[in-house]
């Protein structure tokens, strides 16, 4: 499954879907949700994912080459 997100994610992500997307662990995952290092959508007791917010929130935590 971890490697199927990764070649063709969806738009819309669960919790464990985006782990698998950026290579970290749910508990992590939950930590930048929790410091709002990225944007996030609760519908009913699950938590949502946008595709493109989760690569946003990743390119601004890139560090640039010097």
């Amino acid at each position: 499954m971890t490697e199927a997100i990764r070649v063709n994610p969806p738009l819309i992500m669960s919790l464990k879907e985006a782990a698998a997307f950026i290579g970290v662990s749910v508990r992590k995952l939950r930590t930048d949700l929790k410091a709002r290092r990225i944007p996030y959508v609760r519908l009913g007791g699950k938590i949502l994912l946008r595709r493109m917010a989760v690569e946003a929130a990743l390119q601004k935590l890139e560090v640039k080459s010097v």
